[in-house]
């Protein structure tokens, strides 16, 4: 659950930069760039959001997305992204 969680923030970082600069564009649509990426991204949250089932009323979310998403940065290149 933490790897969506991280996920969420990422994405609630990237929304809110947007809005200061209309020409930022999230990486995630450069990686899931065609159908079948599209397809297997689909897939793999509706699988995830099944495991996590009922549970969603007690998911706690990141308070502070950007600086999640700038530790999770720092920690990928570093390497140590098995650490978080």
């Amino acid at each position: 659950m933490e790897l969506f969680n991280d996920n969420i923030a990422i994405n609630q970082c990237y929304y809110s930069l947007q809005k200061v600069d209309k020409s930022l564009i999230s990486p995630v649509l450069s990686y899931f760039n065609n159908d079948q990426l599209l397809d297997a991204k689909y897939q793999a949250e509706l699988l995830l959001l099944d495991i996590i089932g009922n549970n969603q009323a007690n998911f706690t979310f990141h308070q502070k997305p950007c600086e999640r998403f700038a530790d999770f940065a720092k920690s990928v290149k570093k390497g140590k992204l098995a650490a978080l």
